[in-house]
């Protein structure tokens, strides 16, 4: 059996799962350790990792029983959707991938639900609309990219008017 290291769990072996109750925060990242477990204990995450190549759906939790995100692997990498979510349930991001690449929308929301940006990628670079919103809703602006290239772009009031 090998032995691997990761940055938020202890060292641990192939095929057995280690539990480690020193984890700082909730957010897992990394290629070869995925979460398979999170339990609330005394203020603290107890992590519970199993090394294994990622493949399916996978989905991490705060501490309060909320999932904090759920991303999508297919042969170790990103495909189709990899969502966040706010502490309160709310959907925070929304990102679709292909083989790892951001491909199709990313949009952001406020921990009320309200949409901040819209943005469109193709193969990792913004490819299409990328929209801001204000605090109400309304479109703030638009910009439109082409391989990462902005090509062109529109300001707009609270009230929908174009700004000029």
């Amino acid at each position: 059996m090998s032995e691997h290291n990761c940055n938020i769990c202890k060292t641990f072996k192939e095929d057995e799962i280690i539990e480690n109750t020193y984890c700082e925060c909730n957010t897992f990242n990394h290629r070869n350790c995925l979460f398979s477990e999170l339990i609330h204990f005394k203020k603290c995450l107890r992590c519970k990792f199993q090394y294994r190549k990622p493949d399916g759906v996978y989905t991490t939790y705060h501490l309060n029983g909320n999932i904090n995100y759920e991303v999508h692997f297919v042969d170790e990498k990103k495909h189709g959707t990899f969502k966040t979510y706010y502490s309160n349930g709310v959907l925070s991001t929304y990102i679709d991938y292909v083989n790892d690449k951001k491909h199709g929308k990313d949009i952001s929301f406020t921990n009320s639900g309200i949409i901040i940006s819209e943005k469109d990628y193709k193969n990792n670079l913004l490819d299409g609309e990328f929209k801001f919103y204000y605090p109400s809703g309304a479109v703030k602006f638009i910009e439109y990219y082409k391989k990462n290239n902005i090509i062109s772009s529109k300001n707009f009031n609270e009230d929908g008017s174009e700004e000029i």
